[in-house]
Order: C-alpha cells, then structure tokens, then sequence
C-alpha cells in the first residue's frame, strides 16, 4: 500500500520530524549527485511514494557532505524510536571522521 511508504532520500525538499507508526520507510541507496542524478527521486515521484530527508541539517553540520551509510541512517532510526531525539541519535551515530557538531539554536 503505497499510503504507508516513505523514501528517504538526501535530495527531497520534505523533512521528516518523526517516524510514523506503520509507516514503510525506504532508504536511498543510490548517491543522486553523481552519475545517476536524482534517480531516487525521480523513480519515488514517477510511482507515487511520499519522499522525505532527515532533519540532519536542521541540528548536526558537519564537515564534509551530508552523505550517510545505509546502515549509519538504520541506526540512527533505532536510536529515534529509543531517545525521540534527533539530534542525540545523530551525534551517536555518525563517526567522529565527519566532525558533526551540534548546531546552535537561532
């Protein structure tokens, strides 16, 4: 049932804010930036499947690109559904390599 799914991709313009109970997520496996640009996107539009990003901009920067693992962004869902705290799973999961820092409110 296409209502309950969600495809989580880097480059959609809609954030997500929390997990919905029986909601499917998909995750992007594809880099869109490169080679296959927007192809995530583009096929979760062409088949009607809702779309959306996590909210990683809205409390972590980082210093190198906003590209996460599959399992890195599995991760970070479990620690959500523990914590209901992005910013805490975020920090939890990805690598220190990335340098994510918490961003200051404004």
């Amino acid at each position: 049932e296409k209502a309950r799914l969600v495809y989580l991709i880097v480059g959609s313009p809609n954030t997500i804010t929390s997990l919905g109970p029986g909601k499917t997520y998909i995750i992007g496996g594809m880099v869109d930036r490169n080679r296959y640009k927007h192809l995530c996107f583009n096929r979760a539009q062409e088949q009607g499947i809702a779309h959306a990003k996590l909210p990683l901009g809205e409390y972590i920067k980082m210093a190198s690109r906003q590209v996460l693992t599959t399992n890195q962004v599995v991760e970070i869902m479990l620690e959500w559904l523990q914590e209901k705290d992005w910013q805490k799973a975020f920090i939890k999961v990805i690598p220190q390599r990335k340098m994510p820092q918490l961003k200051k409110n404004e």
